[in-house]
């Protein structure tokens, strides 16, 4: 049910279509709402105290102006109160006997239908909240004692309608905030029409304190009942996780797919995980088994850095726990996947060209762990020498290009997959521009 404004007078005023029901002698201001545009009801009016307080109608004609009651039966069954109505300056007065029921005011072939609320009878009592001990990893419940009942209005047909009495609950929380990194707490409310013996809400990520307050015609009558749990100690466990790889440029080294984990080996990946309060236990675990039943490392670290090697598919989570045990969180698993080894190797280059194109001698490669080129002139004099995949050849031997010609080279490397090279062929070096 939709609120409309409240207003602080004693005099209050349910408007129409056609025509104004004003509401005098009040004990307290009256709280107007919205009907549900199915009930027939022009209004719902709330009142503190409803005997006694008057409603006054100006009519069109004062002749045709007639006063009905109903009860939660619907407006079938009426009870006429026309002879308990007066008329004064050409205003309708009807005495109000009774709450919690419905009223009609008629003017010609015009009806206005306004149920009046008798709020003393659902006036909240709060007794007690207190945390239940069958709480799980996901929820917390509350137990609630007092009286926060449903209110409810009744349309013409007599079909019951629940009233939002806006009971709020309020308790904190952790949430992550990426742009920090960090568990920062997060207030939550938490609203309810009425309130039942239990309360279920999601477990919090810190320790905090359940306040119940309401309702909001309370509110509306600057008044409070309010009540507050135990302090509720966390045990629920969350984390924040991410998996990236360092990255590194090598011209020479065959690339893969850089949407996802592993490529040529070796690849290096950094691992961080934030935790939020309750959490004491911390493990990276990473297995060749997609279902973790074998656990080939483990990392107590939230952070670390760990190269992979192996060819093939490798797999990490973090899991973390609380103090005893009995909750525990386990993160989305990060594939690697380590590609095969290769080696090839081109069979010429023009070195001392200053223009960047194929002037240096390179290997093109993937997953080459182990690397040992030796590069030879014609007479088999060793003139070069590369340890790392990544590194080249420029043409020079002691600081000066060496002539056009045919050269060799003999490799021996080893791949992530186990792969064994022994390699040997030509390099052909064309426009050469200086000798030795």
């Amino acid at each position: 049910m939709k609120r409309t404004a409240f207003i602080s007078t004693l005099l209050l005023i349910c408007t129409s279509a056609s025509g104004k029901v004003i509401f005098t002698d009040t004990s307290k201001s009256v709280v107007i709402l919205d009907a549900d545009k199915s009930s027939g009801i022009s209004q719902v009016c709330i009142l503190w105290d409803p005997l006694n307080a008057k409603m006054t109608y100006r009519p069109i004609n004062t002749q045709n102006i007639r006063w009905y009651r109903f009860s939660a039966d619907g407006a079938a069954y009426t009870e006429e109160l026309t002879r308990d109505a007066t008329i004064v300056d050409d205003v309708s007065e009807l005495t109000i006997t009774e709450g919690d029921c419905g009223y009609i005011v008629e003017d010609g072939n015009i009806r206005e239908y306004i149920w009046v609320v008798d709020y003393r009878k659902y006036i909240p009592r709060f007794t007690s909240i207190d945390i239940m001990a069958d709480n799980d990893c996901n929820s917390v419940n509350l137990d609630f004692a007092g009286n926060a009942s449903a209110m409810t209005y009744h349309g013409i047909t007599g079909r019951s309608y629940n009233i939002d009495r806006d009971f709020i609950l309020k308790f904190d929380t952790l949430q992550y905030d990426e742009l920090s990194d960090t568990y920062s707490v997060k207030h939550i409310e938490h609203r309810y029409a009425s309130i039942e013996s239990s309360i279920k809400v999601k477990a919090p990520l810190c320790d905090t304190e359940f306040r119940l307050s309401g309702d909001r015609f309370l509110e509306a009558w600057n008044m409070t009942e309010s009540i507050v749990s135990p302090r509720y100690t966390a045990s629920a466990v969350e984390a924040h996780t991410y998996a990236e790889q360092l990255s590194r440029y090598n011209s020479n080294e065959q690339k893969v797919d850089d949407t996802v984990l592993g490529g040529s080996a070796p690849v290096e990946i950094e691992f961080e995980a934030t935790v939020s309060d309750a959490v004491i236990f911390t493990e990276w675990q990473i297995s060749s088994d997609p279902e973790f039943e074998s656990i080939d490392i483990r990392h107590n670290d939230r952070s670390f850095i760990h190269t992979f090697n192996d060819e093939g598919f490798t797999y990490a989570r973090f899991v973390a726990g609380n103090s005893d045990g009995t909750c525990d969180y386990f993160s989305p698993v990060y594939e690697i996947s380590i590609g095969a080894s290769d080696i090839k190797c081109p069979n010429a280059f023009s070195p001392g060209n200053n223009d960047g194109v194929n002037d240096e001698w390179k290997v093109s490669y993937r997953s080459i762990l182990n690397f040992d080129c030796r590069i030879f002139n014609r007479w088999g004099i060793e003139i070069a020498r590369l340890k790392n995949p990544a590194d080249g050849w420029d043409g020079r031997y002691k600081g000066k290009n060496v002539p056009s010609g045919v050269y060799y080279y003999i490799i021996d490397a080893e791949g992530a997959d186990g792969k064994v090279y022994h390699l040997k062929g030509d390099i052909n070096i064309i426009k050469s521009k200086s000798i030795y």
